[in-house]
């Protein structure tokens, strides 16, 4: 692209040079402008050959185009900075809320761990605590009948027998 539009200068000078010096009677008469505003009394120039005034319209036109591209390049350019700077700081942000949340991760996995560490432990000294207290009602239940002539009642519930 780039090559594209130093070529296309490279052929507008050109062109350029070649109208002038095919018209260069014509671009030799002498004239003078003037500016005639309403409220600004009239301003005249002294008196100019015409290829002064055309050669000197083309230079502030590439002039002014290049200020304007020029503007255009570093407002695109700052844009692009605090961009990058937006860019990297959420890509920070980021990094931390994933640390984060792995973190959170592996200390739930060692609580859960670690509970079922607990759970293990606890389950045969609770079946140990438990087995002994089952054992007279197992005993009991397994009497024959015929040894009680008579079914007794039970006055109080048994909380544990619900």
């Amino acid at each position: 692209m780039r090559y594209i539009k130093v070529l296309l200068m490279v052929l507008l000078i050109f062109l350029a040079l070649v109208f002038f010096f095919q018209n260069q009677k014509p671009l030799s008469q002498e004239m003078v402008l003037t500016l005639n505003l309403f409220f600004v009394p009239p301003m005249s120039s002294i008196s100019l050959p015409l290829y002064f005034v055309v050669a000197s319209a083309f230079v502030v036109g590439a002039v002014l185009a290049t200020c304007f591209f020029w503007w255009n390049k570093v407002t695109m350019s700052t844009r692009l900075m605090t961009s990058k700077w937006r860019v990297r700081s959420l890509e920070k942000e980021l990094l931390k809320a994933q640390k984060a949340i792995a973190t959170q991760d592996k200390r739930e996995a060692l609580i859960r761990a670690k509970a079922a560490k607990e759970e293990k432990k606890e389950a045969p000294a609770i079946e140990a605590v438990a087995a002994p207290a089952e054992a007279p009602r197992q005993a009991a239940a397994a009497a024959p009948a015929a040894a009680a002539p008579m079914a007794t009642e039970e006055l109080v519930p048994d909380p544990d027998n619900r």
